[in-house]
């Protein structure tokens, strides 16, 4: 009786475009905070967005890696961006993420 009741739900991981498109919403977000929060502009490039989708390397995680290395490592970073230029008394209109060599590189004029 039980199994006739079970549904089954076939499995499939993502693709590389389907998490890319995860990534870039989830950076969207960011950059929606970013505009309200500072009144600047945040643009992203595409080694950034390869640089996370190359990190998701476990299938059976999805798109929850790409939520944990935005949240535990690019945000924390890009915030110490920030709270450097207000110690500073800095203002800043634009800002751009980028990774090279595996490294986030932040341009913030």
């Amino acid at each position: 009786a039980l199994l006739g009741r079970i549904v089954t739900i076939p499995y499939f991981p993502l693709s590389g475009d389907m998490l890319k498109g995860i990534v870039k919403l989830q950076l969207n977000l960011i950059k929606r905070r970013v505009a309200d929060n500072h009144n600047a502009e945040l643009t992203y490039t595409d080694g950034l967005i390869d640089h996370i989708v190359g990190r998701c390397n476990d299938p059976d995680s999805g798109g929850r890696m790409i939520d944990n290395i935005i949240t535990n490592t690019l945000l924390p970073d890009l915030a110490r961006q920030f709270l450097n230029r207000s110690m500073d008394h800095a203002e800043f209109k634009t800002v751009v993420v980028d990774n090279v060599d595996g490294e986030y590189r932040y341009s913030i004029n």
